[in-house]
């Protein structure tokens, strides 16, 4: 981890140099604190102006095994030399944890927002609650939720079956259209115009997959935590006093050579003074038995700037080649930066086989729909009346159902972790577009267009296929 320090009147001043010094032996002291090393150590460690320094503190376990207590710890003392226009921050990975806070508000607001979608849908607040008692146990214990919903329903079965009755006397007393009349007008109107509505749709989907051209991959770094977060401050402040790429440097670690370790890896640091895209190069660290030499590079570009990713290809590819070739020795970029993109080449690299799977999962809409279209198909003959009628019977549950889910990925967005706003708000659009733009325009359009080719099937096959009844009256 880094302390990082700033000060406007400059961190040699003399009462700010004893708060700073007297700071970090306390640190020192605390568990998992192996080793600090003063800024005052090392030249290199305060800015040129000398406004902002960092302290670097050494753990006896890997940062991310850091429990959140003990860095808590090193915060809290570390900001005690805080004052009289000392700032104190700390940055590291381990230093993130800080402000990483839990989802039970994102959680608690889902919970509501669905309870609410099940009392419009059942029109009864017994019965919207019971599939959440339902959820709540099926945590906890799946071949329960198989033998709990049974058994509940046969307590309250005889209630929920007067309310509904009741419920569907007064909308027919008043006049009101019996359930499912807007699906079937929505039907109706995809029916009229089905390639209209594949255009409308088409339009959409591709509208909101055009982002996708630009994807770029990667791992988050400090600079996207909050704002009021220690380890966004400490970022920041190290970005103002030693430049964007300090946060994310390069390793590039030499591997043997015609004339040993040392020789080629400072001919790489030659060669990275020349490379444009390197704002500075640390001298090289040799291994003890002297067969590697490993090197900081420092970017002019963030981390996860672009150009430092075209900064990595162009070490890769191009410079380390070259003097490989001169000198023998073997040339590895390694680093935040180089690890994501290595991250990213093999997550598209999978990409196909990724959403192959996902197809295995994103077609339970479409299963309830054409399953409840089938059913309509084989009792009338009739392709048109089956697609509005199988639209009409399933609209509302699948509705339902696919509001609960985007209401409750729409919470994550509550959630304080960039990680889970992320996949909060994709799986929200991902399941609103499969069931709104897909279910009611792209399936009732395209069978209509088919019509009944959309249940052709070769004979000989039909004939080895079993019969199996999706539902029975």
């Amino acid at each position: 981890m880094q302390i990082v320090l700033h000060d406007e009147g400059g961190l040699g001043e003399p009462d700010v140099q004893r708060r700073v010094t007297a700071m970090l032996g306390d640190v020192a002291k605390l568990p998992k604190v192996g080793q600090v090393r003063s800024p005052y150590q090392d030249k290199a460690a305060i800015s040129e102006d000398r406004r902002i320094g960092y302290a670097t503190v050494m753990l006896d376990v890997p940062a991310r095994e850091m429990p959140k207590a003990d860095t808590r710890r090193i915060f809290d003392m570390a900001r005690k030399a805080a004052g009289g226009g000392l700032r104190v921050e700390l940055g590291g990975d381990a230093a993130r944890l800080l402000g990483q806070g839990g989802t039970g508000a994102a959680e608690g607001a889902g919970l509501l927002a669905a309870l609410v979608v099940l009392v419009l849908m059942f029109g009864t607040v017994i019965a919207a609650g019971l599939p959440i008692v339902i959820a709540l146990f099926a945590v906890g214990s799946t071949v329960a939720a198989l033998t709990l919903l049974p058994a509940l329903l046969g307590v309250f079965g005889r209630r929920f079956a007067r309310q509904f009755t009741r419920r569907a006397e007064r909308r027919e007393a008043k006049g009101r259209a019996a359930p499912g009349a807007a699906w079937r007008r929505l039907a109706g109107t995809v029916q009229r115009r089905p390639p209209a509505a594949l255009l409308a749709a088409g339009v959409l989907l591709g509208a909101l997959a055009v982002p996708a051209l630009g994807m770029r991959l990667g791992f988050s770094d400090a600079g996207s935590d909050p704002s009021g977060a220690t380890s966004r401050k400490a970022y920041d402040l190290l970005s103002t006093g030693f430049g964007p790429g300090f946060n994310g440097p390069l390793l590039v670690v030499t591997d043997g050579g015609r004339e040993g370790a040392q020789k080629a890896a400072a001919a790489a640091v030659l060669a990275l003074y020349d490379t444009p895209g390197v704002e500075a190069a640390a001298d090289p660290v040799p291994t003890p038995d002297g067969r590697a030499a490993t090197i900081l590079a420092f970017p002019s570009s963030a981390p996860q700037d672009e150009a430092t990713t075209d900064l990595v290809g162009t070490l890769r590819d191009d410079v380390l080649p070259g003097l490989s070739a001169k000198n023998g020795a073997r040339y590895l970029v390694g680093g935040a930066t180089a690890a994501s993109e290595d991250y990213s080449d093999k997550v598209a690299e999978r990409l196909p086989l990724f959403m192959a799977i996902v197809v295995g999962l994103s077609m339970d809409y479409e299963i309830f729909l054409i399953s409840r279209i089938h059913e309509e198909w084989t009792r009338s003959d009739d392709p048109s009346h089956a697609v509005r009628e199988g639209l009409a019977h399933t609209g509302s549950v699948s509705t339902a159902a696919g509001a609960i889910m985007v209401v409750i990925f729409g919470a994550f967005m509550l959630s304080p972790d960039r990680l889970l706003q992320q996949t909060g708000f994709g799986m929200a659009v991902a399941i609103f577009t499969d069931a709104v733009i897909i279910r009611c325009l792209i399936v009732p359009a395209a069978m209509e267009l088919m019509g009944r080719r959309a249940w052709w099937l070769p004979a000989p096959l039909a004939r080895l296929l079993p019969r199996v009844a999706l539902e029975r009256r």
